[in-house]
């Protein structure tokens, strides 16, 4: 990106730059990067900064960007796609993706990091599965093959001891990706926010 930016103002070219990450994407992580300093001042010749959260907004403010150079555009949700389903559509998709029907599902969908939260998650489990008398079960959408770079090798093979020493491993199913992620939406009780980390 620095090579781009530089490019394109040497071009004269107006440049819109797009930050996604809290604790990657914010200046105080970039100052930290190597070429940290090279990459703000990078990010400062910027026209438009777009940033994905409210969070991240926050953290360019306290850095003084200007307000007039920076817009939030969270991602957006397909309503339709994303619908809510009645009480018989909830059971078919179940039956379809070999769910139970008589258990509540919770259903989390995000990279395996711990920059998403995982780890909350998986230790509100205990106090969870305590709570519901073994009557609910964790559904967790996302890739656990350390060769995608954002994958925590380590984060993942401690999160499935811990899911083994406390006997969780029959309540929570991981999935490792799925080209129809609406029906498993669809088909659960609650849904947990993958980012909910970087809300904290």
């Amino acid at each position: 990106n620095m090579i781009l930016v530089l490019f394109g103002k040497l071009l004269r070219k107006k440049i819109i730059t797009e930050m996604t990450l809290l604790g990657e994407d914010d200046p105080f992580s970039i100052a930290s990067q190597f070429l940290g300093r090279l990459k703000l001042i990078c990010l400062s010749v910027s026209d438009l900064i777009i940033s994905k959260s409210k969070a991240l907004t926050d953290a360019y403010l306290k850095f003084y960007i200007s307000d007039n150079k920076l817009i939030e555009i969270p991602c957006g949700v397909d309503t339709n796609r994303f619908k809510q389903a009645d009480f018989f559509e909830k059971a078919d998709l179940r039956k379809k993706l070999r769910l139970p029907l008589d258990k509540k599902i919770f259903l989390f969908v995000g990279i395996f990091s711990k920059r998403k939260g995982l780890d909350l998650l998986i230790n509100a489990w205990k106090e969870i599965k305590k709570a519901t008398g073994n009557k609910a079960i964790l559904v967790i959408i996302g890739s656990t093959d350390a060769t995608y770079y954002e994958i925590e090798k380590d984060f993942v093979i401690n999160a499935k001891i811990e899911i083994n020493a406390y006997d969780m491993d029959r309540e929570i199913f991981f999935i490792e990706k799925s080209l129809n992620i609406e029906e498993y939406f669809k088909a659960s009780d609650k849904i947990g926010r993958a980012s909910c980390r970087e809300r904290v």
